[in-house]
Parts: C-alpha cells; structure tokens; sequence
C-alpha cells in the first residue's frame, strides 16, 4: 500500500460512523431561527452543504408548499421543541388533512404510519423526523401532491 492510500485508509477508519439522537437533537436545537420569510433572506447558498438524502444539514425547518394555502415555514425548534430524545422512539410533524388537502393544521407526534387512510377518510400526512431512534429528517421544502393509491386518492408531500 502506498503512502496516499495508507494515509486515506487510516482517515476513514478514525472518522465516528454514527451521530446518537441525543447529539442530533443537541445540534438540531441549537439552529438560530431564520428571518422572517424574503426571497433575498431566505438563500445563503455559499454557507449549505449537502445532506445524504438530498436535504441540507443547515436547514432551519421544513416549508411547505401546500395546493390550497399560503406557503407554510416550521423551524427546527418548532418541530422538536415537545420531542423527548429520552422517551420518544419516533417523531413525525402531523399535517392534517380535511375534503382532501391541507387545512393548515400542524402537530407533533410519536405515529409512524405516512397517512392514516384513503380517500376522504384520510385526516393526516406524516413527515418523519426521527424513526427507531434514528433522526432521519430531511428538511427543506415539500409541495402537496395528491397521487392515487389502490384507486384512492392521498394526500401527500413531496420533498422537492
């Protein structure tokens, strides 16, 4: 082996695998709110970096982009502010759904199911944050889609 590839290899072997929920959540809860919504506020391209999942490890929240209603920002500290790392296996952000879209109403909550049913029964859309134990949020943007599931409709946000 050469000295290049000794040194790349003894880099990757001292590198932690693994972030704990508890570290996640300490980091996630320490990201300052953003300003008040601006097109020109709102874009710091040269300080993000890209997530694994496509999503940004600086991002301060989710915005959604419902059909129906105004565009819709939740921070960070919003989504995790009742989320108890200790107690708490899962955690989703709840967007209810009435007559089938949006109707603005946010919750949190420790469901896993995406949706809760088909059709006009569904009342809710689930955007996971933590799974397991695992922090697995993608924050960034969503757009509401509705998308046909075993000839029914559903309600869903789209990470775009």
């Amino acid at each position: 082996m050469d000295a290049t590839s000794s040194y790349n290899a003894a880099t990757k072997i001292a590198q932690d695998p693994e972030q704990s929920v508890s570290d996640i959540f300490a980091q996630a809860t320490s990201i300052p709110n953003p300003p008040e919504p601006g097109f020109q506020s709102d874009l710091e391209v040269a300080d993000n970096q890209g997530g694994g999942n496509g999503g940004s490890q600086k991002a301060s929240g989710i915005r959604l982009f419902p059909n129906t209603a105004s565009e819709v920002f939740i921070s960070t500290t919003t989504i995790l502010d009742s989320y108890d790392p200790t107690s708490d296996d899962d955690w989703s952000v709840n967007l209810t759904i009435s007559s089938g879209v949006f109707n603005g109403t946010i919750a949190y909550s420790s469901d896993t199911a995406l949706y809760n049913a088909t059709g006009s029964s569904q009342t809710v859309y689930r955007i996971p944050i933590v799974r397991d134990e695992v922090f697995v949020a993608t924050y960034g943007a969503y757009a509401e889609k509705t998308v046909c599931i075993n000839g029914e409709s559903v309600v869903q946000f789209i990470h775009i």
